[in-house]
């Protein structure tokens, strides 16, 4: 959206993401964030043309953002939801969710459990009507970036978490036994769901 030269506002209520943000895209001068939530982002109402959403809706009081969206967005402006969803029909998807299972007690499904959810979009929708588009989006990683990837999730384990070295070494070993000169593919899907609220 920057590089198409237009004003975005990240709003963003974790310190460190937030300042992460605005040291990587400082070079735009169309780039401005606030610490706020998605609930209450202190926006003047009726101020703005379309809201985003990526990697965070299942974060999300749905009802208080559908109304916040509702205040702050112009007429008939609309709401983007976006999010990679790792493949479940992949087998190799199947067994990180295993691993999962056995050694995250938080983990209740990838981007939690949000995919088999849709009546959640009908009731977040006006009348339930909303664009829908999937597509296929591979996700590359060396051994570092799998290893990250997985444990940034919000249910992995911690350092000092008993279960933590088991995760380690379980995805690891998947890693072995999956990857391609030093590198592995996570079969995603991008889901985009954009409609007014």
């Amino acid at each position: 959206m920057l590089e198409k030269g237009l004003n975005v506002i990240g709003v963003e209520p974790n310190d460190d993401m937030r300042k992460l943000a605005e040291q990587s895209l400082k070079q735009y001068s169309r780039y401005t964030s606030i610490k706020a939530t998605a609930e209450h982002t202190t926006l003047k109402g009726e101020s703005i043309d379309l809201v985003t959403v990526a990697q965070a809706f299942h974060w999300f009081d749905k009802k208080a953002f559908k109304i916040e969206c509702q205040r702050i967005l112009k007429q008939k402006a609309n709401v983007a939801l976006v999010w990679n969803s790792r493949d479940l029909t992949n087998p190799m998807t199947k067994e990180i969710a295993v691993i999962c299972q056995k050694t995250c007690p938080n983990f209740k499904g990838f981007s939690g459990g949000m995919e088999e959810s849709p009546e959640m979009f009908n009731c977040f929708f006006k009348k339930g009507k909303y664009e829908f588009k999937k597509y296929q989006n591979d996700l590359q990683y060396d051994y570092e970036g799998f290893l990250g990837r997985n444990l940034s999730a919000s249910y992995a384990p911690k350092e000092t978490d008993k279960e933590y070295k088991r995760f380690v070494y379980l995805l690891s070993e998947l890693f072995e036994r999956y990857s391609e000169n030093g590198n592995i593919v996570l079969q995603n899907i991008t889901r985009s769901y954009l409609g007014n609220v």
